[in-house]
């Protein structure tokens, strides 16, 4: 019981150092000064406190839409968005928050490939 107590406090721990992190570099972003209106990032996170995980995004994902989510409502109780510079901080933040459940969208980033229903399965 001690060795997970131990691991759960190490997690929360590390998961808000890693949100700070983020709300910081998301506010750099906002502090440049071409920057007005909505943030525009080329890469997003998605923190999903439901499921436990996060997913990397690039912003003219569908799925992304520039951090506001495929209904364009931006953060809800079952997630957030943090804005990143490049893909490896992207990536990087994520492992941060998630260092088990971490990944990438395979519908911006990865290789994300439909079948026809002629192509054999």
């Amino acid at each position: 019981m001690d060795l997970t107590d131990r691991f759960v406090a190490e997690r929360r721990t590390l998961e808000r150092k890693a949100a700070k992190e983020a709300k910081e570099r998301l506010k750099a972003l906002l502090a440049k000064p071409n920057v007005e209106g909505p943030v525009r990032a080329p890469y997003w996170v998605y923190e999903s406190t439901i499921h436990r995980s996060t997913k990397v995004h690039a912003h003219s994902c569908k799925n992304c839409n520039d951090g506001m989510g495929k209904k364009r409502t931006g953060d809800t109780k079952s997630g957030r968005w943090l804005a990143c510079e490049t893909v490896e901080d992207a990536k990087a933040l994520a492992e941060e928050l998630q260092p088990d459940r971490n990944s990438i969208c395979n519908m911006c980033l990865g290789s994300y490939h439909v079948r026809g229903y002629r192509d054999p399965r």
